[in-house]
């Protein structure tokens, strides 16, 4: 049984406009710290050595958070630990607050939820500290949560395709087979939904559409069911009765 909600983590902070965000060291080559926001995982950024980096966002308004998610990185291999902290000022000498400490268990997408330290907020600091290599990161987001709605059944949360390419002989034997990457599919129908959740859903379509974001469908049972997707080319969710709506939404993804 779904033990939670479905849940979108796709509103970031991080490439908000005006905003401010640094490292203390990127890489020669295409390693720009912009890899890291634009939500493609063909780029990523890289630090220069094996130091403590500290990402500093700074925003022009005071900006809220209650997740951070981050795919496409070696911070466990690379033996980092990730500290999140939060300051009402941009000092961070002493007036933050630390919203956790964790070492990622592995190097697939990291993601925690943690309770927002409410309004007032302006700056952002991410730091990787005690690696023995430089660290990189594909994508990263913070920001706040989309909580949605129970998943109607029926439901397969573990579907999958192997693209890949089987070449036969004339007789149908198989002579050989490429396989190139297999593709999650989640297939999500929510029934009757009110108002509010069709909003939510709608908001992250015409903000977000086609780029990657990140999906935990029950979080509760399985917190390794964090995966990288992205929507399909259409949006059709019909108003069903007295305004209530049936939703249905196709997600696709790479399997890590």
């Amino acid at each position: 049984m779904q033990g939670a909600v479905l849940k979108f983590y796709w509103d970031s902070i991080l490439d908000d406009a005006g905003s401010s965000f640094s490292v203390t060291s990127t890489s020669t080559g295409d390693y720009a710290l912009a890899n890291m926001t634009n939500n493609l995982e063909v780029n990523r950024w890289k630090a220069s050595s094996s130091a403590t980096q500290n990402f500093i966002y700074e925003g022009t308004t005071t900006k809220e958070a209650d997740y951070i998610a981050i795919a496409g990185h070696n911070l466990n291999t690379a033996g980092a630990t990730l500290t999140l902290q939060a300051s009402s000022s941009t000092a961070f000498a002493g007036e933050q607050s630390t919203l956790f400490i964790e070492a990622p268990s592995n190097d697939r997408v990291f993601l925690k939820e943690f309770t927002s330290p409410g309004q007032g907020i302006k700056s952002w600091k991410i730091i990787l500290s005690g690696q023995t290599t430089a660290c990189h990161i594909s994508i990263c987001s913070l920001g706040t949560r989309t909580e949605l709605d129970y998943i109607t059944p029926p439901f397969d949360p573990y579907g999958q395709e192997i693209k890949a390419q089987t070449n036969l002989t004339n007789g149908g034997y198989v002579t050989g087979i490429h396989t190139q990457y297999t593709e999650r599919q989640m297939n999500i129908f929510l029934s009757n939904k009110t108002t509010s959740i069709y909003n939510k859903v709608k908001t992250w379509w015409e903000t977000h559409q086609l780029k990657n974001f990140f999906v935990a469908w029950d979080i509760t049972n399985d917190s390794t069911n964090i995966w990288l997707m992205r929507g399909d080319e259409k949006f059709n969710n019909p108003i069903s009765v007295d305004q209530y709506r049936n939703i249905t939404l196709s997600l696709i993804g790479r399997k890590e």
